[in-house]
């Protein structure tokens, strides 16, 4: 909240937020009743940290697209999107995720897991690309005008 756009972020200004982690979990249990830990077993925010993954890699397009489509975003319509985003982050933790996480097949056959990996990377790069290609960038801005001089005729009429 205290960074602006014309902060150096990311750079040194991430020691902040990543420090403040870092001591989070390192003083977490030392602390006991009064510590982070107790608020941090609460049922909601175990909730958002079990999805926490699929809503960071969620949260970022789904901003980019509601500003593409309805341009600059309020603080609040910016924060209900990130709320939206939780639906197809806990959908993608309990039917992507966790399954693939907890595959016996996989755990067993290192094989398999790169294979899988291979076509995961391939259908997000495809998928990448067909979103560049066909949703990506929003029409086109209109031409500048012309900055260019009027030609003068030999009677002296433009």
């Amino acid at each position: 909240m205290l960074l602006s756009e014309s902060s150096a972020f990311p750079g040194y200004l991430a020691l902040a937020p990543t420090l403040g982690t870092a001591a989070v979990i390192a003083g977490g249990f030392t602390a006991g009743r009064a510590g982070p830990a107790v608020l941090l077993a609460v049922g909601p925010v175990c909730a958002v940290g079990a999805i926490s993954y699929s809503l960071y890699l969620w949260h970022w397009p789904l901003l980019v697209v509601a500003e593409a489509r309805f341009g600059e975003l309020t603080t609040s319509a910016g924060l209900a999107v990130v709320a939206a985003s939780a639906v197809p982050a806990a959908l993608t933790y309990r039917y992507v995720e966790n399954p693939i996480r907890r595959s016996e097949t996989l755990a067993w056959q290192p094989t398999r897991s790169l294979q899988l990996g291979a076509v995961c990377t391939g259908v997000a790069v495809v998928a990448g690309l067909a979103f560049q290609l066909t949703v990506w960038p929003p029409a086109a801005p209109p031409a500048p005008p012309s900055m260019a001089l009027p030609t003068v005729a030999a009677n002296g009429t433009p």
